[in-house]
């Protein structure tokens, strides 16, 4: 089964969550929402990938860029 890495990440405007799979960003979304768990289904099923919570290089420069947009 393929995997997709997901992290965590607290910034100025709420709680996020980020993804990537296949070493491309795939998720960039508010932790929690009205319809998490429908869109977390939805880009599992897809991808035919689940979650894994690990680190990657396209994780820590998605939350670089983030720090920098909100600086």
């Amino acid at each position: 089964m393929n995997q997709i890495n997901i992290q965590h990440y607290k910034t100025k405007i709420g709680k996020l969550i980020l993804g990537s799979f296949d070493d491309k960003l795939c998720i960039l979304d508010f932790e929690y929402r009205k319809m998490r768990k429908t869109v977390d289904s939805r880009i599992k099923k897809n991808l035919k990938a689940e979650f894994v919570e690990q680190d990657d290089k396209v994780l820590k420069e998605t939350r670089k860029q983030l720090d920098e947009y909100f600086d």
